[in-house]
């Protein structure tokens, strides 16, 4: 998908995907900030990122300024981003992902999210993974998507 943009290959062994979502559903940001814990503590890679344009209303969730060493101003915008962690072999690894909950176009974003992970793991056989995704997407559900 075009929404999803890979820094990397993902490898064929990462069974397991864990969301973090922020906006109304990451109460006190615990979600967002367990998983920024998750990523600095796991020294996870970046993966791959979710071009927000379409699905983010910019004067909702607003980019940031900032100001560098030399006194530059640098933009920080809001990400949807994929991290890989991998541990000594043959344990399998993780796929973490951090993002916003969109504020429009959820079904794409789904699908983007969705495709993110199954590029290459549900190609290479893992026959009933499971990943916890939030919704099919629309805000009223949320359900426990099977990958074949």
């Amino acid at each position: 998908m075009d929404e999803v943009t890979f820094h990397r290959e993902p490898p064929s062994n990462i069974p397991t995907l864990v969301t973090a979502f922020s906006g109304w559903i990451d109460a006190g940001e615990a979600a967002t900030d367990a998983m920024r814990f998750l990523v600095r503590q796991l020294a996870a890679e970046p993966l791959a990122a979710i071009d927000l344009e379409d699905f983010v209303d910019f004067t909702q969730v607003r980019p940031v300024v900032r100001l560098t060493a030399e006194g530059e101003r640098t933009i920080r915008w809001p990400r949807s981003a994929f991290w890989l962690w991998q541990p000594p072999a043959p344990r399998a690894g993780l796929l973490l992902f951090r993002g916003l909950e969109p504020q429009r176009r959820w079904r794409t974003y789904a699908t983007a999210l969705l495709d993110g992970f199954c590029r290459k793991f549900c190609s290479e056989g893992h026959d009933g993974v499971v990943a916890p995704v939030c919704a099919e997407i629309t805000r009223r559900e949320s359900r426990t998507v099977r990958l074949q």
